[in-house]
């Protein structure tokens, strides 16, 4: 699994999606199956579903798209199914923060910049910027999680 820093593709075991997936080609993939539906606000749409594993970790995926053209990607790295939100810390939530960043120099190199953060616990965001898009890995403090979020410019 991996982010393709030239395109934007974002490459799972089985399926790769990127600024170039259209909803169809989604839902004809082998993972549509498996997915749950987060949103269903047209012209938005989303899907979740377990994209693989890096080492020991499942990948939790999210496909937003609009109308046909898929807009954002989001990503979170676990090492803990099932876990609630009476079993999280800033702790828990500091360490995914690192594993993504650390993902991310891994994948894309160093970033364009270091956003600065509201939770003097956890690391400023992350900011990747591309001709196709951005990248950013970042901690969300009012909704109290981290992601790799991959967002495509439109076109």
């Amino acid at each position: 699994m991996h982010i393709d820093s030239s395109t934007g593709a974002v490459e799972l075991p089985l399926i790769t999606l990127g600024s170039s997936t259209s909803r169809a080609e989604f839902e004809a993939s082998p993972v549509f199956a498996v997915a749950s539906p987060l949103v269903d606000n047209p012209p938005w749409k989303s899907w979740s579903f377990v994209g693989g594993n890096v080492g020991t970790a499942r990948i939790l995926v999210s496909a937003y798209f609009e109308g046909s053209a898929l807009r954002m990607i989001d990503l979170v790295v676990t090492d803990e199914p099932g876990s609630t939100w009476d079993e999280w810390t800033t702790e828990k939530e500091a360490a995914t923060k690192e594993r993504h960043d650390a993902l991310c120099r891994v994948w894309l190199g160093n970033p364009t910049e270091i956003l600065s953060s509201s939770d003097e616990a956890i690391s400023g965001a992350l900011h990747y910027v591309f001709p196709w898009g951005k990248v950013l890995s970042g901690y969300d403090s009012k909704g109290g999680a981290s992601s790799i979020m991959v967002r495509y410019e439109q076109a």
